[in-house]
This record gives structure tokens, sequence and C-alpha cells, in this order.
């Protein structure tokens, strides 16, 4: 039982650990393998005063800033622009597909070290109308040849000849493309005052600095010539942040893709930490326990000549034993658990393809947690006296009952802490998704409309597809109520002058309102028979933001380059426009029902995939190149939360192993202890004490543990709890009854353990363990 409880504790300790230690090591290593990584930088913008999603920082810059610093500052040896989109392209009129695009300067090749398999990467951008495919790409279209010269059709317009083919990039990076063309491609279709503005910003910008330039000292030059070319009084300000932070620190609004947070690494190492610790602590806690059963082979050891420094020697061999076979069953447990765990952090994460460095670190990782966990039990049985071995008049000192005491409480602080962060994240996620948004979501597809042709017959469309007798309404809009994106600065005129404020905007179909079942608080909606023209209608926050009353009648303006203005016919409640992590900001909806972008579709909850069929054959009256494509809103809702929700599975699966560790230790601890206590039990039931009172006795100590460590973990947990719900807007509050349910669960899962040999114990027959005294 003891072997069991070690090597199966452990295996399942050590697979979970490496596991999520491979997983910290991936996130690590983002974009860690370029050319002259530490000089490499993305610049952004940092504009006070425009908050957009939470932020201030932007992670575009005005066109001209590339050639600028190129040309002025000596100390940068390449800047590229860098365009993200996603284009259509074609191979002899066929194979319309669509490929995300990168459109760059020609020293991005040189700065990110692209590699070539067909053609040369020098000077490869520098024809216009080039283009370069990822190896995965390339195959799509042309197979295992090697396509350098042959061409492809951008958007049906534009002709591009294949310069050369690159790898494709690491999954460890930010960047994820699959064609790279000049950025005189984008440069094209701008006009001239947007490629000559400092105050348009459009582009992404890379730089990388000459060995030995300081950065903050070159933030300063730029801070000169943001000043030199938008004026003393622009607030606005570029920094620089090195590539390798941009995966775990980045957060800037239009990142190229999804991060990660450097705050989940964090949590994650912890939680490997705590896994292992609790495994440690039971072998360490069993071999102390075990030690008055070795006490006379280590007393013979001594008196045949061993050394303390041999037993010392033996035990932590024994120990690294248990660890060699526990190590052994954990690389089968991550083969079988590993695609799982993919699925979980939504990486593709191989633990045998890592670098000999990684598994260097794990073998002395696990070489280390041998060693401490064996040092202890060797030290303190390697120090027995044989003389009082022997003779039986060793006795475990009260020393060591105190560090085995508090082991056990220490495991069950650190499975307490996790279950009561599981059930807040839980909770969390269960509020989020019941939470009353402003809007309803049930039913209700939202599809593109991916061609010009098709928003320019929008009318027409509307009309078959509520021919469909399981289409029940639709509407359209340029976004979905629940993901705005857009916005603009408003204007209204008051008593005290012009008021401008920043607002969030989307442009809607008459019916809008009444299909999202959006209340109305004041005025009335823009589905009026006929009505038409420049009207809004703001939600309560923007009207709360004016100060000014009643702004249902009034007038306000927005636009660029020509500022309209727009009647103001009603105010409606406020609605989460974006995720719980973002405060309810003022948004404008804008009667817009011609060439809007998106149709939202409520359909009957019976036969979906009859009437998704029947959608898609009535879009297709109207011929589009892009394939047909839809989505849930709940759907789309449920994406914004896709952290929460992973860290919410990683929570509960990572706290049911360290529960079931902690179990198994205490499992074999209470093993020892009735089985030292077998000739007491005996006795007291011979002196009357009933089953009942043997159970109370065996449990008294696991109840006072546990309850200690209830006592110390709730704080804990409260804090970091508290802290983490900072990240949401809207949250729930800290319950006590949490905490109290995860003291009542604590408290019975260590006594059903304890309850299996308590029993045992319990119902022995004391002639049976009286019978030799």
């Amino acid at each position: 039982m003891f072997s069991f409880v070690n090597i199966f504790g452990f295996s399942i300790g050590l697979a979970s650990a490496i596991l999520i230690i491979t997983f910290i090591w991936h996130e690590l290593s983002y974009d860690t393998f370029y050319p002259d990584v530490d000089n490499t930088y993305r610049v952004y913008c940092d504009q006070p005063g425009n908050l957009y999603m939470n932020s201030t920082k932007f992670n575009v810059m005005p066109i001209p800033f590339q050639p600028e610093v190129k040309n002025r500052f000596p100390e940068v040896d390449f800047a590229s622009r860098l365009e993200q989109s996603s284009h259509l392209y074609s191979l002899d009129g066929e194979n319309y597909t669509s490929e995300d695009t990168y459109m760059v300067d020609q020293d991005f090749l040189q700065m990110f070290d692209v590699q070539m398999v067909f053609g040369a990467r020098e000077n490869a951008l520098k024809d216009d109308f080039s283009a370069l495919l990822s190896l995965r790409t390339s195959q799509k279209y042309f197979g295992d040849i090697n396509p350098v010269g042959k061409v492809l059709y951008l958007n049906d317009t534009t002709r591009l000849v294949v310069k050369g083919v690159f790898k494709d990039f690491s999954t460890n990076t930010h960047f994820s493309c699959r064609v790279i063309l000049p950025y005189a491609i984008d440069k094209m279709r701008r006009s001239e005052n947007n490629l000559k503005s400092w105050t348009d910003h459009n582009v992404q910008m890379y730089i990388n600095l000459a060995d030995g330039v300081s950065k903050k000292d070159f933030e300063k030059k730029l801070e000169e010539l943001v000043i030199e070319k938008r004026g003393e009084d622009i607030k606005d300000r570029y920094y620089l942040q090195n590539v390798q932070k941009i995966h775990l620190y980045g957060k800037l609004n239009f990142e190229l893709s999804s991060n990660g947070d450097i705050k989940y690494i964090y949590i994650f190492g912890a939680i490997a930490l705590f896994i292992l610790l609790i495994a440690s602590f039971n072998y360490m806690n069993l071999a102390t326990a075990r030690s008055m059963k070795r006490a006379k082979e280590v007393g013979l050891r001594k008196v045949i000549g061993a050394t303390r420094q041999q037993l010392f020697k033996q035990f932590v061999g024994e120990s690294l034993v248990f660890i060699f076979f526990s190590f052994l069953i954990s690389l089968i447990l991550i083969e079988i658990f590993e695609p799982y765990f993919n699925e979980f952090v939504n990486r593709d994460i191989h633990f045998y393809q890592l670098s000999y460095e990684f598994y260097i670190i794990i073998l002395a990782v696990i070489l280390f947690i041998a060693f401490v966990s064996g040092s202890y039990p060797a030290l303190y049985l390697s120090r027995f006296s044989p003389i009082k071995v022997l003779n039986n008049k060793v006795k475990g000192s009260l020393r060591t009952v105190l560090i085995r005491n508090s082991m056990v409480i220490l495991q069950f602080f650190i499975s307490i802490v996790l279950l009561i962060c599981t059930i807040v994240v839980i909770k969390q996620l269960v509020f989020i998704k019941n939470k009353n948004l402003g809007f309803t979501t049930q039913n209700i597809i939202s599809v593109r409309l991916t061609s010009q042709e098709q928003r320019d017959k929008i009318d027409f469309l509307k009309n078959e597809l509520r021919t469909i007798p399981s289409v029940k309404d639709l509407t359209s809009s340029n976004y979905l109520p629940s993901s705005i994106t857009s916005s603009t600065t408003i204007r209204h005129n008051t008593d005290d002058g012009e008021k401008r404020l920043l607002s969030y905007i989307i442009r809607v179909d008459n019916n809008f309102l009444e299909f999202y079942d959006m209340k109305l608080l004041d005025g009335e909606s823009f589905n009026q028979d006929n009505l038409s023209g420049d009207y809004v209608i703001l939600n309560k926050e923007a009207e709360k933001a004016f100060g000014v009353g009643r702004i249902t009648g009034e007038e306000i303006r927005f636009g660029w380059p020509e500022r309209k203005s727009y009647k103001v016919l009603g105010v409606v409640e406020n609605f989460h426009f974006a995720s719980l992590n973002q405060e309810i900001k003022p948004v404008t909806m804008v009667l817009n029902n011609k060439n809007n972008g998106r149709f939202s579709i409520k359909i009957a909850p019976d036969n979906q995939d009859e009437t998704l069929s029947l959608i898609e054959e009535k879009l297709s009256f109207v011929p589009s190149k892009r394939p047909f494509t839809y989505h849930f809103v709940t759907d789309l809702i449920d994406r914004t939360y896709r952290e929460e929700q992973r860290l919410s599975s990683l929570f509960t699966f990572f706290t049911i192993i360290a529960v079931v560790i902690a179990c198994l230790g205490l499992f074999g601890l209470i093993s020892f202890i009735t089985d030292q206590r077998t000739k007491e039990i005996g006795i007291r039931k011979v002196l009357g004490a009933s089953v009942q009172n043997i159970l109370v006795m065996l449990s008294k100590n696991i109840t006072k543990w546990i309850l200690l460590a209830n006592i110390i973990a709730w704080p804990v947990a409260w804090y970091f709890m508290d802290q983490w719900l900072q990240n949401f807007q809207y949250h729930i509050k800290l319950d006590v009854l949490i905490f109290a349910l995860v003291g009542v669960l604590s408290l019975l899962i260590g006594l059903l353990t304890v309850g299996v040999q308590a029993i045992k114990a319990a119902l022995l027959n004391p002639v049976e363990t009286l019978k030799y005294e």
C-alpha cells in the first residue's frame, strides 16, 4: 500500500506538473528565436484621453512613420510597416479562397528571418506586384512543385507573380500569415492625404535598433518627432515594446493575434508547484510514519557497521527508485492526456518535441524532488540509536508528529485554496452566462454578407429570406449588439457651448431594437412607416454623459471628412456591447437600412440544419466568391470569455488531482496510525468503548487539521479571487457561503478518506489484537 500510494500519487503529480511546465515553456518561448531579437521592437501609440476598449494604447501607427524613422535615424537598422488583412485569391479564375495576408516592407523579411523554401529572400518584395506564399498555401494552389514565376490573382483584379515560398510561421509567434505582399499594394488603395497624414493611424510598425542604442533615449527622439509633426499641444506618444514581450504583455488595441497573459503563467506555475508539494509531502509523511516499523532494520544495519551517511544514501536512493517508477508511469499519462490538455489551453504543444534544455530542466526538477522528498525521512531514520532500537525504547518524537501534522495541514490548505478558486471562477462564468445583456440572444444566427453585390441587393435578400417559414424575423447591421468596436466623436451644442463625447457607433436597420428586444426609455423607435433619413438613437449612458437632461429631439453631429447632423429619435436602455470586463460606455445607433454587411436571423429551434441550408440557398441567389458562414450569437458571446472558460476547466481538473493526491496521502497515513494503535483500540473495546467512540477518536485529529487548514486558506483564497474579479466591471460578490461550503466539503472528503480504515480498525475483534499479550 505504501508503494502504491507513493508511486500513484507521484505519477499523477508529475504528469500534471510536467504538462503545466510544458505549457509555460511554450508560452515563454514566443518570439524569442529571431536574429537580434533583443533589439527588435514594435512601435505603439499611447493616446491619453482616447479610451477605447478599456485602453488608451494602440497597435497602429501613421503610414509615413516608417520612411521617416528609416531615413532620419541612423540607429534604425531595419523598419517595416505591416497591414494585416484577409484577401481572396484565385488561380486561373478558380479556387477562390480567403488567405491571411500581411502587406509589409522588404525589411520585414530580414528582421524576422523569414525562411525561404523556394526563391531568394533578398529583394523579394521590390516588385510592387509580387507575392510570397507559405509552404502550406503554395501546396494548396500548386501542389509540391516550385511555384516561383507562377501567377495568382488578388480579389479578381490584381495579377501577382509568386517570387518565393517561405516556411510556415512557428506556432509560438504572434505572426500568423499565409501570404506576404509588398506594402506598395496597400498604398495603392489609399488616398494621398492618408499616405501623408500623421493623424491617421492605420498600420502596425516594427523596427530594429543598432547595438547599444538605448530604448528610452530613442523613445525621447520619437516624442520630439511627434511634436515636430503634430505640434506642441499633442499628447500622443510613441513607445517601443520588445517583440519577446508581445505575447504575454501585449494587451494593446488591434493586436495581430490573440495573446496570452503573464498572470496565467504565474497561476499555472503555482498550481504545478502545489501539486508537486502535495505529492512530496505524501512521501515524507508516509516514510516518517513507517519509521517505527523500520527502527530495528536501522539498528541492525548500524550494529554491523553502517554509517549514518550510508543510511542517508540508502533512504534517498529509495526515494529515487519511487520517483523513477513514478516518472515512467507519468510519461504514459502524459501521452494519454496531452491531446485533452492541448484542447484546454488552445495550443499545439508536444512534450516529446521540445528542446534539450527543457528535458534537462525537467530531469533536474525530478532529481531535486527525489532528494528533498527523501532527505527528511533519511535524516530522521538514520539518527536512530541502535541500543535504544534493539531494546524497544524508540518512540516517535513530538517534533516528528508536529512536522507530519503540519504537512497534512499544508496539503489541505493548498487543496482548499484551489477548491475555493475553482468555485469562484465557475460562479463568475455562470453569472456571465445568465447576465441580462440588455438584448435577446437565443436562436439568433449572424451571417456576413461577403460581397458588395449582396450588400447592394440587401432588400431583395431580405424578402427572399422571409419566405422561409422557419425564419421568424431578421434585421441588418454592421455589428452585432454584443461586439461594437467602432467609435467616433459626437458633438452636441449645449448652453455651455459644444460638448464632445467619444461614442461607440453601430449602423442598424429599422427593426433592430424590436428584433433584439431592446428597451426604449424615451422617444420613438426606428421602426416607423417610411422612416428614412439622418436619425440616431442613443443609449442611456450617452444621454447621461452629455449632461443636458433629455436629449430626445436634439441634434448631434459626427462624421469624417464631412460632419453631418443627426436627429436624436430616442434613448434606449444601456446594454453590454462588449464583454463584462468593460464598463458600459456611450453608444450611438445610426439608422441605415441599406448596404449593411451583416444579417441577424431569428430561426425556429426545430430542424435548424434544414433552415440553415435554406438560408444558404437564398443567399446564393446573389453570388459571392466567399463561402457561406454563420455563427450563433450565443456562441460568439461565449468566445469572448474563452480565457475564463479555459481557466475554469484547468482549475477544476488540477483541483481534483490535488485533492486526490492529498487524500491518497491521508489514506496511507491513517492506515499506519490505526496500525500503530491496534492494541490500544483492542484495550478500549474491552473496557467498553463503542465503534462510534473509536471512530470519533481516530477522526478527531483529522478534523482539527482540516479545520485549521480552512482557517489559513480562506483569507488567502479571498485575496486572490478578489484580485481576479477586479478584471471584470460586472462580477459576483465573494460570498461567505462559498467558503463555508468548501469547509464542509473538505471535512467530508477528509472524513470519508479516513472512514474506511477507521471503521475497519473499530470493528476488529479485541481477542485477535490482544491474544499475544
